[in-house]
């Protein structure tokens, strides 16, 4: 970067300092002054974020996994196990759909995770899904793993919930079944982690933002919001 040169009474020429960095440096030390001042003035009360964390219920993370229909297996397993750096260490657990091809990869990639993120064993719940199956067709057609389910449920206690990657109709129908199986035999109820139906029903079609090109002439749910 080239400077200025200023001449001195000898007529040799020295380079001139650049005042640029400390009229920043010195702007920069108000501006945070100034902030503490208003932080200070409206007497800010700063929650740590993990406080809100750790407060929240026990959670039972049940994400699809869609069929395979590509020669990429880890596809599956990334759906499934995304929510595994949220677990609560001795709190949550997580249902993680393995076909007998995908098991043994998946394994060691489990015993590194329960290492890094202070995991234990008993936090994963394991689900028989074949290739062709999603989560949600082995949780329908399976009464063991809707057991298990329920099983892990009661055991993270009554205020646990299951927490679905969307809850719709299949959902709505395993659940259902796991609740009558909570009721039966601890006099509990499921608890879902989801949105009103109605709302849902709304918003998770793509005529949420724009028309459909078979009723152009009825609003779009956007539409009807603003």
């Amino acid at each position: 970067r080239s400077h200025a040169r200023r001449i001195d009474k000898k007529g040799s020429s020295k380079v001139a300092s650049p005042r640029h960095p400390s009229r920043r440096s010195s702007t920069k030390k108000e501006m945070e002054g100034a902030l503490q001042e208003i932080l200070a003035s409206r007497a800010v009360e700063r929650v740590p974020a993990q406080l809100l964390v750790d407060e929240r219920p026990p959670i039972v993370w049940v994400q699809s996994v869609p069929r395979l229909n590509n020669k990429f297996i880890v596809n599956r397993l990334l759906s499934s196990i995304s929510p595994l750096a949220l677990l609560k260490p001795k709190k949550d657990k997580i249902v993680i759909p393995l076909s007998q091809e995908e098991t043994g990869d998946f394994i060691e990639f489990w015993d590194f995770a329960k290492e890094v993120l202070n995991l234990e064993a008993n936090q994963a719940i394991f689900a028989d899904v074949t290739l062709s199956q999603t989560l949600n067709d082995a949780l329908t057609g399976s009464a063991e793993l809707r057991q298990t389910l329920a099983d892990a449920l009661h055991e993270c206690g009554p205020d646990a919930a299951i927490f679905p990657k969307v809850y719709d109709s299949s959902v709505k129908s395993w659940t259902t079944s796991i609740g009558e199986i909570l009721a039966e035999k601890h006099d509990g109820v499921c608890k879902v982690v989801g949105d009103d139906e109605q709302l849902e029903e709304m918003t998770s079609a793509k005529t949420f933002m724009h028309r459909s090109i078979k009723t152009l002439d009825e609003a779009s749910a956007i539409e009807a919001i603003c």
